[in-house]
């Protein structure tokens, strides 16, 4: 019946299995980014890991991390003028 039920008329059978689920049960759906980052945060990491495995392939990540934490350093370094 609940086959049947199914292909016929398929909005009264979610109606029904909607019906017995106890009242204290509440279903949740959502989408995440990983981290709970908000999605530009997410694309801009995503962006640095596939620079990461196109531009080191094989190489270890510690010393890659390094790299990209130096270079960030020095591209944002403030000139000290001596007097």
């Amino acid at each position: 019946m609940l086959q049947r039920l199914a292909v016929t008329d398929p909005g009264k059978l979610a109606q029904i299995a909607y019906g017995l689920l106890p009242r204290d049960v509440f279903i949740s759906v959502e989408q995440r980014t990983p981290g709970n980052l908000d999605p530009d945060e997410w694309a801009i990491l995503r962006r640095v890991i596939d620079l990461i495995q196109v531009n080191a392939k094989g190489a270890e990540l510690g010393p890659v991390l390094q790299t990209i934490e130096d270079a960030l350093r020095a591209d944002q370094a403030k000139m000290i003028e001596a007097e």
